[in-house]
């Protein structure tokens, strides 16, 4: 495999490979930004209420264990 080296600048390598000019990608819209940060905060009450629940559950069972002994 041979090892080719480049020396140049960013436009003649970009020639070089006919590639165009790299374009922005657009920014997300507006709406879609905020869905997405409703469906954030809507998974970390989920996650909220599951700690909850594993939490007495962890409770309920260290409790059993106490009157079983």
């Amino acid at each position: 495999m041979d090892l080719v080296v480049f020396h140049g600048t960013v436009e003649e390598l970009q020639a070089f490979f006919g590639l165009d000019e790299v374009q922005p990608q657009p920014s997300p819209e507006p709406t879609e930004l905020k869905l997405a940060l409703q469906e954030i905060a809507a998974l970390k009450n989920e996650m909220a209420e599951l700690v909850k629940r594993a939490s007495a559950v962890v409770l309920a069972v260290g409790d059993l264990s106490i009157l079983i002994s």
